[in-house]
């Protein structure tokens, strides 16, 4: 993305209200994932559908960023989690309806009604919801500065990178989202911007919440809210 194309994604963000939301792609996958996912909870569904209901307003109440490399991987790997949330109900099914036959034979009376949880709308509904965010959304290319510097990123081990491990394309959405919260910044946005990830391992000190070093600073520097959970975000958007 050119600096002019940068400036005219700040200017369309401007003209909105509400906070600025950058996630990730693991806190996008998570609205597929959550029938499966203990960790989503009912605070975390209730901020999604509010932030949904913020950005497809006439006047957008919320902004959400998309990433270039967020949205590739969005695409690569959206249909293989919602294989694995079927998969998952489907043997969850199985194994309810299983219990439930041996509890109707040891009692000798007639066996209860269940439902199969792979035929209840899931994982479309996710699918759906993701779709409608994904549409409302304002997407920003990864520019050249950005990949080359998500590059020295993992040549240097600095976080979110790790030695040992491949986070060039972690590193990649968080260079992009530095620049996209500089360049309002620079803009004169004053409206919360929040990088929303449920990567915790990469991104913060032990089990902390504090950022690594040096994304401490840096998030400081562009005015940059870290959170682990959709639910976190809800103060902004309440």
């Amino acid at each position: 993305m050119s600096a002019s194309d940068l400036v005219g994604a700040v200017l369309a963000m401007a003209g909105r209200g509400g906070p600025i939301l950058i996630p990730d792609t693991c806190s996008l996958l998570d609205i597929l994932r959550a029938p499966i996912r203990p960790q989503f909870r009912e605070d975390d569904v209730a901020a999604v559908a509010r932030v949904l209901t913020l950005t497809e307003a006439a006047e957008a109440g919320a902004t959400l960023v998309l990433t270039g490399q967020v949205r590739r991987e969005l695409e690569s790997n959206s249909q293989l989690v919602a294989d694995e949330v079927e998969r998952e109900l489907k043997k969850t099914s199985e194994t309810v309806h299983s219990i439930l036959d041996r509890m109707a034979w040891l009692s000798g009376s007639a066996r209860h009604p269940s439902v199969s949880f792979h035929q209840v709308g899931h994982p479309q509904v996710g699918r759906d919801l993701l779709e409608r965010l994904l549409a409302s959304s304002i997407e920003v290319a990864d520019s050249t500065d950005a990949m080359a510097a998500a590059g020295d990123r993992v040549a240097r081990d600095t976080a979110p990178s790790r030695k040992g491990k491949q986070s060039y394309k972690d590193c990649l959405v968080i260079e992009t989202t530095l620049r996209v919260a500089a360049a309002c910044r620079e803009g004169g946005v004053t409206r919360p911007i929040v990088f929303l990830t449920a990567n915790t391992s990469d991104y913060c000190e032990g089990t902390s919440l504090r950022l690594r070093s040096p994304l401490d600073g840096q998030f400081a520097t562009a005015g940059l809210e870290f959170q682990p959970r959709w639910a976190a975000i809800y103060r902004h958007i309440a």
